[in-house]
C-alpha cells in the first residue's frame, strides 16, 4: 500500500499545476471585462461622433443648395423693390435697401452719359425649401439698370 499512496501522492502532485493552469483566474476576468468594456465605449463614442457629424454635412448639404436655387431665382427679380417669390417647393423672402445710389453709367468714352442708370442694392434674403425643411437668411449685392 505504500506503493500505492505514493503513485497517488505523485499523481496530485503533478494533476495541481495542471488544473491550476488550466482556467483563468478572477483577476484575469476583470482585467478582460474592463478591456474588453473599455474598447466599446470607445467604439460606441466613436460611432456617435460620426452620426453626428453626418447629420450636420446633410443639414449643410441641404442649405447649400437651398441657397444655389435661391441665387439662381435672384437672378430674375428686380433688386430695387422688395418681394417674395415661390417656385415649386422654394419660398424666397427679399427686402432691398440701396448700398450705392443710382448714377448715370458712362458710355465707351468714359465722358459722355450712356442711356442708363445703375444702382447697387443690397437684398436681405430669406430662403426656405418647403420640401426639406432647411431654410436660411443670406445677404447679397445686385446691381440694376434703368433706362433714362
Amino acid at each position: 500500500m505504500s506503493d500505492l499512496s505514493a503513485m497517488h501522492a505523485s499523481q496530485a502532485k503533478t494533476r495541481r499545476p495542471l488544473i491550476a493552469s488550466a482556467g483563468l483566474t478572477l483577476l484575469e476576468v476583470i482585467v478582460a471585462l474592463v478591456l474588453l468594456s473599455t474598447t466599446g465605449v470607445a467604439l460606441i463614442s466613436w460611432m456617435s461622433h460620426n452620426l453626428r457629424t453626418a447629420n450636420q454635412l446633410q443639414v449643410l448639404a441641404a442649405q447649400a443648395r437651398l441657397e444655389q436655387d435661391a441665387m439662381g431665382l435672384l437672378a430674375s427679380i428686380d433688386p430695387s423693390v422688395d418681394g417674395e417669390a415661390e417656385f415649386n417647393n422654394l419660398r424666397l423672402e427679399w427686402r432691398t435697401s440701396p448700398f450705392k445710389a443710382t448714377v448715370p453709367n458712362r458710355a465707351f468714352d468714359g465722358v459722355s452719359a450712356g442711356a442708363w442708370r445703375v444702382g447697387v442694392y443690397l437684398l436681405r434674403v430669406r430662403a426656405r425649401d418647403a420640401a426639406t425643411g432647411a431654410q436660411i437668411s443670406f445677404e447679397v449685392l445686385r446691381s440694376h439698370s434703368r433706362g433714362v
